[in-house]
C-alpha cells in the first residue's frame, strides 16, 4: 500500500495535475479570503470562506481524482498493477490516501489566513478547527467518490465530467427537496442525505457525531465499490 502511495504522491507532482489542481484550489480561496477582507463587517467570520470555499471542491477534487485509476487503465499499466504483489485493497487505500494526502498539504497552506486575520481581529479558534475538521471530512468523501467514478472508465475528461456532475447532484440535493412534495417519513430520510446540512454542522462551530459518520460512510462505501470495480477488471481480464 505504501509503496502505492508514494508512487501516487510523486506522480502528482511530477505531472501538471498536482500543481493545476494546488494552483487553482489556493487561487479560488485566495480570492474568497480576499473578498472577505474586503467586507469589514464580516472580517472576524472566517467560518464564511471555509463555507464558500467549500463549494470549489466541486471543481478541483476531479481535476485531483480524474487520473488516479483512469489513465492505468488507458496506458495498460493497469494489468502490472493487479498482478504485483500489492493487494486490491492495497492499490484502492494507497490511490486514495495519495490523492488525500494532496488535498491535506493544500488545506495547511489556507491555514496562513486564519492567522493574517488574527493580526486583525480576534478569532474563535475552537469554530475554525471544527470548520477545518468537516471542510476535510468533506473532501475525504469526495475524493473517495471521484476514486470511483475514475475506476469506470478509461477517459480522464469523462471521469472529471461525471465525477464534477456527482458531486454537483450531491450538492443540489436540498433544491430537489424543496421541489418534490414528501411525506414527513421520505422528508426525514431525504435530510439524511443532505451533504449541505451536514457540513453546515461544522460551519457553525457544532461537533455532531452524526454527520463525522456520514462523512466517514460516505467515503468507506465509495472505497468499497471502487475495490469490487478492480476486483472486476481483475477477473474478466483473467
Amino acid at each position: 500500500m505504501w509503496a502505492i502511495f508514494k508512487r501516487e504522491v510523486k506522480s502528482f507532482f511530477l505531472t501538471p495535475i498536482g500543481y493545476v489542481y494546488m494552483g487553482i484550489f489556493l487561487f479560488l480561496s485566495g480570492l474568497f479570503f480576499a473578498f472577505l477582507l474586503l467586507n469589514p463587517s464580516q472580517t472576524a467570520n472566517y467560518t464564511e470562506v471555509l463555507g464558500t470555499m467549500s463549494f470549489t471542491l466541486l471543481f478541483v477534487t476531479p481535476i485531483l481524482t480524474m487520473r488516479l485509476m483512469s489513465e492505468e487503465k488507458k496506458s495498460g499499466t493497469d494489468q502490472l498493477l493487479l498482478t504485483s504483489p500489492v493487494s486490491l485493497s492495497g492499490i484502492v487505500v494507497g490511490k486514495y490516501l495519495a490523492a488525500l494526502f494532496v488535498f491535506v498539504c493544500t488545506l495547511i497552506i489556507t491555514l496562513a489566513y486564519p492567522l493574517i486575520l488574527s493580526r486583525f481581529a480576534t478569532i474563535d479558534l475552537s469554530v475554525i478547527v471544527l470548520g477545518y475538521t468537516g471542510y476535510f471530512l468533506l473532501g475525504a468523501a469526495f475524493i473517495a467518490i471521484g476514486l470511483f467514478i475514475s475506476s469506470i472508465t478509461e477517459n480522464q475528461t469523462v471521469a472529471a465530467i461525471i465525477s464534477f456532475c456527482a458531486l454537483l447532484f450531491l450538492w443540489v440535493l436540498e433544491f430537489f427537496k424543496m421541489v418534490i412534495n414528501l411525506p414527513e417519513k421520505g422528508q426525514r430520510i431525504f435530510d439524511w442525505f443532505l451533504i449541505l446540512n451536514r457540513y453546515e454542522d461544522f460551519e457553525s462551530g457544532l461537533l455532531n457525531v452524526g454527520s463525522v459518520i456520514f462523512f466517514m460512510s460516505i467515503a468507506l462505501v465509495f472505497l468499497f465499490l471502487t475495490l469490487r470495480s478492480v476486483e472486476k477488471r481483475r477477473w474478466s481480464r483473467g
